[in-house]
C-alpha cells in the first residue's frame, strides 16, 4: 500500500540540513564511508536510481521509531517549514546507521543524531499551504508524520496516484517523483526519424527492448552489512516505487473542484 510521510524543518539546525541533504546531493565518500563495504553495490544503485543522495532522518524516539517502522521503498516524502510544502521525494530505502547520520547531520544538544534514516530520490519542489491541502492532508505537523492510510485512499481514489496529487495540487513535475534520470523528451521528429531509419532490423530491437525491461524488473541484490548498528529496508526498482503506471480513478464531478483547489494552492504557495 502507497504511503505519504511528512517531516519538517522549522528549525535553523533543519534549514542547515535541508540544504545539506536535500537541496545538494551528499558526497559519496561520506556516504560509501559511512556503510560496510557489503553495502556497496546496493548503495551505488540507491545512488542511480536518485540521481545522487539525498537523505533525511529521525531522532530516536517512540513516534519517530513508530513511523520509520511504517516506512517502505515506494513511499512518497513531503518536507514542509513556514506552513507551506516545499519538497517530494520517493523512499529509495531505510537505514538506521548513527555513524552515517553523524557524519551528514551531526548530533543535537543531548548527543542523540538522526539515525533513523532514509535515502530518497532527488526531490522535487513543491508548493502548497498546508491549510488549504488540508482535505487531503494533515491540517498541521509537529514533527515526522505519517497520513492517515484513509486519507491516502481518498487521494488515490479521486487522483488515481500519488504523483498526479502532486502535480494537480502542490505543482509538482508532470513525470511524477523520484524519475530516476533526467531525460529529454520524446518528440515526434524523434518518432519519425526511427520509424523512417534504414537498415533497423525490428527483430534485434524487440530482442534489445525485451532484454532492458527484463533488466529494469530485478531487485538490488540484497546484502547483509557487517555492521551490527545498521538496519536497512533496500530500495526497489522505479517502476515498482512509484506507482507512475496508476490510471486515475477520479469519480464523475470531481474535475471543476480539483481546478479550483490547484489554483488556490499555487495562488497562495510559497516560503510564507
Amino acid at each position: 500500500m502507497t504511503q505519504i510521510f511528512v517531516f519538517t524543518a522549522g528549525n535553523p539546525d533543519a534549514r542547515d540540513h535541508l540544504v545539506a541533504s536535500i537541496e545538494n546531493s551528499i558526497d559519496q565518500d561520506t556516504v560509501f564511508g559511512s556503510f560496510s563495504s557489503a553495502d556497496r553495490e546496493v548503495l551505488e544503485r540507491i545512488r542511480d536510481d536518485g540521481n545522487g543522495f539525498y537523505a533525511w532522518g529521525a531522532l530516536p524516539g517512540t513516534g519517530n521509531e513508530r513511523n520509520w517502522e511504517y516506512m517502505n521503498p515506494g513511499d512518497y516524502v513531503l518536507c514542509v517549514y513556514d506552513n507551506a510544502y516545499h519538497h517530494a521525494a520517493c523512499v529509495l530505502a531505510k537505514y538506521n546507521n548513527r555513524r552515517f547520520a553523524e557524519r551528514v547531520w551531526g548530533t543535537n544538544d543531548e548527543g542523540k543524531t538522526w539515525q533513523y534514516a532514509y535515502f530518497l530520490s532527488k526531490p522535487v519542489d513543491v508548493h502548497g499551504r498546508v491549510p488549504q491541502v488540508a482535505d487531503y492532508l494533515n491540517r498541521a505537523y509537529l514533527g515526522f508524520a505519517r497520513i492517515a492510510p484513509d486519507k491516502v485512499d481518498t487521494i488515490l481514489d479521486e487522483f488515481g496516484s500519488v504523483d498526479a496529487f502532486i502535480h494537480q495540487v502542490l505543482g509538482g513535475p508532470t513525470s511524477g517523483v523520484g524519475a530516476s534520470h533526467d531525460l529529454d523528451e520524446v518528440s515526434e521528429q524523434d518518432i519519425g526519424e526511427l520509424e523512417n531509419a534504414e537498415g533497423l532490423d525490428r527483430a534485434d530491437v524487440d530482442r534489445e527492448m525485451e532484454t532492458i525491461r527484463a533488466k529494469l524488473a530485478q531487485g538490488p541484490k540484497l546484502t547483509e552489512g557487517l555492521d551490527r548498528q545498521i538496519t536497512q529496508t533496500l530500495a526497489r526498482p522505479r517502476s515498482a516505487a512509484c506507482g507512475m503506471g496508476l490510471q486515475p480513478r477520479r469519480r464523475a464531478g470531481q474535475r471543476e473542484r480539483l481546478q479550483r483547489q490547484g489554483s488556490q494552492v499555487r495562488e497562495h504557495g510559497g516560503t510564507g
